[in-house]
């Protein structure tokens, strides 16, 4: 269902939106990220996520997005935590409720992105401090894509992570 742009204005002034976002790591170590053509967070790497839909269940629709924006088939997802965001947008407070979830696939899964993002990315964490992540993608790459890694044995590692 869609709603005209201005509705969808006004209603976001007065509720949070309902969004899931998915951690996805590979077997390597790596974590994906998108980095997003829409607002919030245009051109920000980002996890892959969006709105829950009604009807839908916050893991249906964490299914579903990984379906969209990277081609996953279902997989299973564990459930991390869940987040306020808060974006300022053209005088316009967006105020998410994000839940968290991880799935691991095996490296070198194929995904396929959809027009939501630019480009992907397949980044081992101590790249991403590098990349001027917002708050909230950091933290939870570093507290949950690898839970022992110790940020001070951190090395820089030469493969190529970056995918347009």
């Amino acid at each position: 269902m869609r709603i005209a742009r201005e509705e969808y204005e006004r209603i976001i002034r007065v509720f949070p939106r309902v969004c899931v976002d998915i951690l996805l790591t590979d077997t390597a170590g790596r974590v994906l990220l998108l980095q997003r053509t829409n607002q919030p967070a245009i051109g920000q790497w980002w996890f892959p996520g969006g709105r829950v839909h009604i009807g839908e269940t916050r893991l249906q629709a964490a299914h579903r997005k990984l379906r969209e924006e990277c081609v996953l088939p279902a997989g299973e997802l564990t459930e991390l935590g869940s987040f306020d965001l808060f974006f300022e947008i053209d005088q316009t407070t967006y105020h998410d409720v994000t839940i968290l979830f991880r799935r691991q696939v095996e490296s070198g899964t194929e995904i396929l992105i959809d027009a939501q993002a630019s480009a992907f990315g397949w980044f081992y964490p101590e790249q991403c401090r590098d990349l001027g992540l917002n708050r909230y993608v950091i933290d939870n790459i570093l507290v949950h894509a690898q839970p022992a890694l110790n940020p001070a044995s951190w090395s820089p590692r030469s493969e190529p992570c970056l995918i347009a």
